[in-house]
């Protein structure tokens, strides 16, 4: 049955105030309530009034968060998006898998960290929804399947690192986990598609970015590595659609 236009606004509202939720978590997650009350610019520690979720200006120096406003309308478009478009998934399971996409995709590009805590939430769900929809056995093997690809490529990028001489590693430990978490999701062999997908897209924004360096007249950083989750997780969504 079609939405009307009161439900439509109804689920945009909703995916909005999802949106804010998602913004103060990544916000709090990592470092705690009083780091998230810091400005971002000026680092002075503000009350819970000035913080506001970050949706006022600094009172001390002014600055403007823009990304509450950017994902409460990212938010709000794919929740009308997954409400009036037919997906493999149904609208109870994608909807809430989709927030927990985002921040997790939101706070690794921020923080470049894959929270352990999210990741044991997000293993309990994948596991309740592969189960359901799969059964144990292609769950399960989707979970090993995902954590022991990851782990060989985790290998390889520590290599990587020591043959580089880089401070960072291309590949964190949590994206071993992350893995765990989408083969789940997916199971198996749909695990597989995922990080294929999840490999070429990030090797298409590379050649991007290395395209829009070069127009630039710069190079590439030595040592510089992308936060690999927020590839992973849209490749996983796209499949899931």
């Amino acid at each position: 049955m079609p939405l009307g236009w009161g439900d439509l606004l109804l689920w945009a509202g909703l995916g909005a105030l999802a949106g804010l939720g998602i913004s103060a978590l990544a916000d709090v997650l990592p470092y705690g309530p009083a780091a998230a009350r810091r400005c971002p610019r000026c680092r002075t520690l503000r009350s819970w009034r000035e913080y506001a979720f970050n949706l006022r200006p600094c009172p001390h120096c002014g600055y403007r968060a823009k990304r509450p406003w950017l994902l409460m309308a990212l938010t709000a478009a794919l929740t009308v998006f997954l409400r009036v478009e037919p997906t493999k998934l149904s609208f109870g399971w994608l909807w809430p898998l989709t927030l927990y996409f985002l921040l997790l995709a939101v706070i690794d590009l921020e923080h470049r960290v894959v929270l352990p805590e999210l990741l044991a939430v997000g293993l309990a769900y994948g596991v309740a929804l592969g189960v359901v929809r799969r059964g144990w056995v292609v769950t399960l093997a989707g979970v090993a399947a995902g954590a022991a690809l990851m782990l060989i490529l985790y290998g390889l990028g520590r290599l990587l690192q020591r043959r580089l001489r880089a401070a960072e590693e291309p590949l964190g430990f949590g994206d071993v986990l992350l893995m765990a978490v989408l083969g789940a999701v997916l199971g198996w062999p749909g695990v597989l598609a995922g990080l294929v997908w999840g490999i070429l897209l990030a090797g298409a924004f590379s050649l991007l970015l290395l395209a829009v360096c070069a127009l630039r007249g710069r190079g590439w950083a030595g040592g510089v590595y992308l936060p690999y989750a927020p590839f992973l997780l849209a490749a996983a969504w796209g499949l899931l659609l």
